[in-house]
């Protein structure tokens, strides 16, 4: 049963078991994360759950394909979305999907540079700078906090990821994923 017809039998939103999986994740890892980057994080694992058959496809080469964007664009809002791009996409690697890279012989530490690296480089964006992009303008302020962070949410991916292929979180909804 897919986590949309869960949702549907039993009131909750695929938000709300993601939101619960964070929280398992985070308790097992023993780090606490704000409330923003949780929202964030919920966000990319809702978006991650529609994308899986994107992410058996070359996953180092889409990081290098985003990265020369952001190196090419040639206005700072599409240097900011495609840094937070590449940021989205490393993260979602990293902490959810390592083994994707692994069997593609990416190392672990090149993907996370990358990310931190783009999320470091998007919180040095002027604000007032970018084009009326109301999701950029609440990101950059969280960018800051995802880089120095980057272990700790990393590591809460990880048991969340245990968590999910454990199919814990299922079993308070009376299904198997």
């Amino acid at each position: 049963m897919s986590t949309t017809s869960t949702a549907l039998l039993t009131g909750r939103t695929e938000s709300d078991l993601y939101r619960k999986l964070i929280k398992v994740g985070e308790t097992q890892a023993r780090r606490w994360l704000s409330e923003g980057i949780e929202q964030y994080l919920v966000r990319l694992l809702v978006v991650s759950g529609r994308m899986r058959e994107e992410l058996r496809q070359q996953p180092e080469r889409r990081l290098a394909l985003i990265y020369g964007e952001a190196r090419e664009a040639s206005s700072l809002t599409e240097r900011a979305m495609s840094l937070h791009e590449l940021g989205f996409e490393g993260l979602k690697l990293v902490g959810f999907f390592p083994g994707q890279l692994k069997r593609r012989q990416v190392s672990l530490s090149y993907a996370a540079q990358l990310t931190t690296g783009a999320y470091a480089e998007l919180a040095t964006i002027d604000l007032a700078r970018v084009r009326s992009q109301v999701f950029l303008q609440a990101l950059i302020p969280l960018s800051q906090e995802i880089a120095a962070n980057f272990e700790d949410i990393v590591a809460v991916l990880w048991h969340t990821r245990a968590e999910v292929d454990k199919g814990s979180v299922w079993q308070d909804v009376g299904t198997v994923h």
